[in-house]
């Protein structure tokens, strides 16, 4: 695992100024602390910071090819480097490293762009072709890795994170209005903006090509929902468990010492179940407790430790506060209102000083309809089946939203006056439509206006081939909210601790299985997870398979009542706010005012906005060094 970066000036053939990529490689330091590397050649310049995985000793990047035409810097992991190494050898190339880094490279010679068919992996890579001064960027199918990049009047930049690229002085720092939408819409951004105008990500599942100075974005996976004919349902089981065992089993190589999240949940229960399974050694575990009443799950986390008899070690939310917020921001990159990107920090923090990679069970919500917006999702199309049911709630919502203190009540109801592609999104939603034109300054309303921050997922929605609901929804989760939040708050939270963290559960196989399976395998009624709860039957604790699906989140609307009080009032004050040229103060002040009287809770509002005002602190007033934050 790594943090890569580079210029390449294209355009001018100016050369690459070797501070300046200095600069950005010193900025993802955190990301990999064990070495460093770096290649200049004339207008091109590629460099990385390594957190050494695989082949330890001889795995120092960049790495060229055999006759040195081509040159690669690569973070992230091959699960099936092994096969394909040996493949590549019996097709007469020669190797230099055991890494999975120079498998890639030669499978460039041998596959070209289809090389990305071949790889089982999470990854973000940049190949530099010397002899025909090609550019090669890819990532990995589902966008567990970052990547960034920025085209400017010499060439492209790209970097592992934005912090990176805002290093070279070629970039604006001016912000993107639709990216400031969707974070106050949703609570992060969505891909491929970010929330700088002049910096794309680029998409999961696609590369990018520089030649004869003409860039291309193309597309090489997409996940499919096809129907298998399965015999019996103990077919679908046992199929699922063994292609879940051999993700696992996978995901487990490695040359440095490896252990697991455990939540005392069901995805990350079964990961730490399969690993045991899979391995001789006992399995180190690691846990974050929060020690608030209704948001401690050190219950489930003790029958899952004592059940697999892993080397548990756990640690409680009870540091200050304030500072890990800031911290946290700084290494987010972007506003992002997730506060399980808190504890996800912590749970890394404490791993890291007994091992250097993690497996987490990250994925198996997407894959088996495990959020409860997928009930919802059901509910909502149940009431929409009955003739006048819907309009008669309809007529409820109001008196419902003042009489009771819940805000997934109204909003469900609300919900269902919304066409199919945009009710799914609708139960995420931060500040509605009628919200923001409250929120937002008449100068920036008069901006974005035209913007639509659910066109996305519609567009998602409409483009999947699944032919239903669920399906739907489920394409658009993986699309959107796994890789622009979960992944993204798990790759930074991770890296900022200088940890490898890996998915089992979203290996492209598991996920393609998981997309053949029928619906009633997933949401069986309005039981969410069957497959995974009917195939770990028996091998993990019955109330850890019975329990209701819980957030890593903290209770922010406690918080900001007490550790954070003070920050939230200096941070969204009228000397802060309105400087800013995006918000009105005075709704901002009718947020915290009724939130401090406990007229109402808005919590995670006054969290989203707290977290948007420290962002732009960090990153316009101060310096961009995570030891001054």
């Amino acid at each position: 695992m790594c943090g890569i970066c580079g210029i390449i000036n294209f355009r001018d053939e100016s050369p690459v100024d070797s501070e300046i990529l200095g600069k950005m490689m010193q900025a993802i330091i955190h990301r990999g602390p064990d070495d460093e590397g770096k290649f200049i050649e004339n207008y091109a310049g590629l460099g990385i910071r390594r957190l050494s995985i695989i082949d330890i000793e001889g795995g120092h990047q960049p790495i060229t090819n055999e006759d040195g035409t081509l040159v690669i810097v690569f973070n992230g992991e091959i699960y099936n480097f092994r096969e394909l190494r040996q493949e590549l050898i019996n097709k007469c190339h020669k190797f230099k490293t055991f890494t999975d880094t120079e498998v890639i490279l030669h499978l460039y010679e041998e596959k070209g762009e289809n090389c990305l068919d071949f790889l089982n992996g999470m990854f973000a890579f940049c190949i530099w072709d010397r002899k025909n001064k090609k550019l090669f960027l890819a990532r990995d199918r589902l966008g567990i890795k970052p990547f960034y990049y920025s085209l400017n009047s010499k060439g492209i930049s790209f970097a592992s994170e934005l912090k990176s690229l805002i290093q070279n002085p070629l970039l604006s720092k001016k912000l993107n209005d639709e990216a400031i939408t969707d974070y106050f819409a949703l609570g992060y951004i969505l891909s491929p903006k970010t929330v700088f105008r002049d910096i794309n990500s680029l998409s999961p599942g696609h590369f990018l090509t520089v030649s004869n100075c003409v860039v291309k974005e193309n597309s090489y996976w997409d996940l499919k929902f096809v129907d298998r004919k399965f015999s019996n349902e103990n077919e679908i089981l046992e199929e699922f468990l063994d292609v879940l065992s051999a993700s696992v089993k996978r995901h487990m190589i490695s040359d440095v010492p490896l252990g697991a999240f455990l939540s005392g949940g069901i995805d990350s229960s079964s990961v730490v179940s399969l690993m045991q399974a899979a391995g001789s050694t006992t399995v180190k575990t690691f846990s974050i407790l929060i020690n608030e009443e209704g948001w401690n799950e050190g219950k489930f986390i003790k029958i899952a430790e004592e059940h697999f008899k892993t080397e548990h070690h756990e640690s409680v939310i009870d540091l200050n506060v304030q500072e890990l917020l800031s911290k946290t921001i700084w290494y987010n990159d972007e506003p992002f209102a997730d506060s399980s990107s808190m504890p996800t920090f912590l749970v890394s923090n404490l791993a890291q000083t007994k091992v250097k990679v993690a497996l987490s069970g990250d994925g198996g919500d997407e894959n088996l309809a495990g959020y409860p917006t997928y009930i919802a999702d059901k509910m909502a199309l149940w009431i929409k089946s009955i003739p006048g049911l819907s309009h008669i709630l309809s007529l409820l919502q109001k008196p419902v939203s003042y009489l009771v203190d819940n805000p997934k009540i109204p909003r469900f109801i609300e919900g269902l006056k919304l066409p199919l592609s945009q009710a799914h999104c609708w139960w995420r939603v931060l500040f509605t439509d009628e919200e923001r034109k409250n929120l937002f300054s008449e100068d920036f309303s008069r901006k974005s206006i035209d913007y639509n921050p659910y066109s996305r997922f519609e567009t998602c929605f409409n483009s999947c081939d699944g032919d239903s609901f669920l399906k739907k929804a489920m394409y658009t989760d993986i699309k959107t909210w796994l890789a622009d939040d979960i992944l993204k708050k798990v790759d930074r939270a991770s890296m900022a601790n200088s940890l490898e963290v890996r998915v089992p559960f979203l290996d492209y196989k598991v996920v393609e299985f998981c997309a053949s399976v029928p619906d009633e395998f997933k949401l069986s009624g309005f039981k969410s997870k069957y497959l995974l709860k009917k195939a770990m039957n028996g091998k993990i604790p019955e109330p850890i398979i019975a329990r209701a699906k819980r957030g890593f989140h903290l209770p922010v609307s406690k918080y900001l009542k007490t550790q954070l009080k003070d920050m939230a009032l200096a941070c969204l004050s009228k000397s802060n706010i309105e400087p800013l040229g995006i918000l009105n103060y005075d709704y901002v002040n009718l947020l915290l005012s009724e939130h401090m009287k406990g007229e109402r809770d808005h919590g995670k509002k006054i969290w989203a906005l707290l977290c948007f005002s420290l962002w732009h602190d960090i990153y316009f007033r101060k310096s961009l060094n995570e030891n001054q934050i």
